[in-house]
């Protein structure tokens, strides 16, 4: 029950990252349930929150989504939640209600916790791009239908968000007995040992960080690059 509780604070931990977001969204509802004088705004936003977090911190729920193997979709249930209504919702109404002082409220948390979204993106914000580059040298490459192909840990996340008819060899949850999920998070590629995982797991592309020591032995073992999103580099094997 522990580790279960535990996974399940670790996944809220991933969506939230730092938590400030979700932090001034708490702030929000209690502001909404407080200074709200139409019913029908409390009932969705505060309570329609209230209900959703109690749904997504079920255990039930959660061991039955992981026994099923629809860990991703417990993941996605956090974007139920409705953040980007409940918090400009409350900004407004701030706004109206109190005008210099929550104009000047609003404009803080957007400058103290909020994010330059056209400045130069750090990595960490970087990679969903990547991956839909990826994801998108594959398709091209392979035509339409499934498609099997192997990904690092970080991309993993958001490969089959931008196709899913993608396959990956291994699961998003599965962390350890993995070997080829080993090999390719090691910090040199091996393209002799990835080529004979590629044949038992009937994998046909691969997408490796760039500069990688050993990147440049992909000719030897039946490999050929078909594009690079700039941080990642696509591999296709054609080798028997």
């Amino acid at each position: 029950m522990a580790e279960m509780i535990n996974s399940m604070f670790t996944t809220y931990a991933r969506y939230t990252c730092s938590g400030a977001m979700m932090m001034i969204f708490f702030a929000a509802l209690i502001y909404i349930s407080a200074r709200e004088e139409r019913k029908s705004v409390r009932t969705i936003l505060v309570g329609g929150s209230i209900v959703m977090l109690l749904f997504i911190f079920c255990p039930t729920l959660y061991l039955f989504l992981i026994n099923v193997g629809a860990d991703q979709a417990y993941r996605r249930l956090w974007w139920m939640l409705p953040i980007g209504v409940g918090l400009g919702y409350s900004a407004t109404r701030l706004v109206w209600k109190h005008r210099i002082n929550g104009l000047m409220m609003t404009a803080a948390v957007l400058l103290f916790c909020g994010r330059m979204v056209y400045g130069t993106p750090d990595v960490e914000n970087r990679i969903p791009g990547e991956a839909a580059a990826a994801a998108s040298f594959i398709r091209n490459a392979g035509g339409e239908g499934e498609i099997k192909a192997a990904f690092t840990d970080e991309l993993l996340p958001y490969v089959r968000m931008n196709d899913v008819e993608i396959i990956l060899p291994y699961a998003y949850s599965e962390r350890e007995g993995n070997s080829f999920r080993d090999l390719m998070n090691s910090e040199r590629t091996n393209f002799k040992m990835l080529a004979s995982y590629c044949r038992i797991y009937d994998v046909r592309f691969l997408v490796i960080p760039t500069g990688r020591p050993g990147n440049d032995e992909y000719e030897r073992y039946g490999f050929s690059p078909i594009g690079s999103s700039g941080m990642y580099a696509v591999f296709e094997y054609t080798g028997k």
